[in-house]
């Protein structure tokens, strides 16, 4: 037996088994992930640029949070098992980078859209087209942060300004 054999841990030979997927042989997290996350930011885009606007919000209502492992288990996907094995195994930093970052992704599409649906109440076309690709771009952001946490490129430091515009922030544009 080499060194290397007595050296290696459970977290080598994952990363050995990751590489060639989307799951990051560095972090251990895969971008397939953001699939789930992209759904939303697309219906919300969409809220600004079709005729009814409630009944796009109320599909973007209908998209939940879920968890990682909640998302590969589902997913169908055939690294899905691997991406939950690595993903038990992530160092702390990026995992917990990764966490708060979508912890901060969830929250911020819940009251958002309960921000829209008073936009469109409203009825200003120009507000609401305004109010929806504000927090798309917003949503996008967050979503770019996970993107560098998953990539090992971005900062392990949760970027506290990424809220972007308020709805307060907004309606004073208008």
């Amino acid at each position: 037996m080499t060194l290397n054999e007595h050296t290696s841990g459970p977290s080598d030979d994952i990363r050995e088994r990751v590489r060639d997927t989307t799951i990051n042989d560095t972090t251990l997290l895969s971008t397939d992930y953001c699939n789930h996350l992209n759904e939303v930011v697309m219906l919300i885009g969409m809220i600004g640029l079709v005729g009814d606007a409630k009944d796009m919000l109320a599909e973007a209502n209908e998209w939940k949070p879920i968890t990682y492992a909640e998302h590969f288990e589902s997913s169908g996907l055939s690294i899905g098992p691997l991406a939950i094995e690595a993903y038990d195994i992530c160092e702390a930093r990026y995992r917990e980078a990764f966490d708060t970052t979508l912890e901060k992704f969830d929250q911020r599409v819940i009251s958002g859209c309960s921000e829209l649906a008073d936009v469109i109440d409203g009825g200003d076309t120009g507000h609401i087209t305004f109010s929806a690709n504000a927090l798309s771009m917003e949503l996008q952001a967050l979503i770019d942060q996970l993107g560098g946490i998953i990539h090992g490129a971005g900062t392990t430091d949760v970027v506290d300004d990424a809220d972007g515009l308020s709805q307060d922030d907004i309606d004073a544009l208008f």
